[in-house]
């Protein structure tokens, strides 16, 4: 088994749950896909979970290319609650 990288690491928790080597991915960028894409043909991953800015485009495009589906967006709302009690 190859070390992860900041990049990409084994999944044990998505294994457990559903039964087949997977990793996640965090702060992929169409740039680097293909360390991604290495590191999961070397861990024989069959469950990929990749997450990219929203605003990255041509992230997204590169994992749709590769064979990836978009199945989820994640929405953060930020809000200064100490502004809104000094009004």
């Amino acid at each position: 088994m190859r070390a992860a990288s900041p990049l990409v690491s084994l999944a044990p928790l998505e294994r457990e749950r559903f039964g087949i080597q997977s990793a996640r991915a965090n702060g992929v960028t169409a740039a680097r896909l293909v360390e991604v894409l290495e590191f999961c043909r070397t861990e024989r991953i069959q469950f990929l979970t990749a997450r990219c800015r929203a605003d990255d485009l041509g992230a997204a495009q590169a994992l749709e290319a590769a064979g990836g589906r978009l199945m989820d967006t994640l929405v953060y709302w930020r809000h200064d609650l100490a502004a809104r009690a000094r009004v």
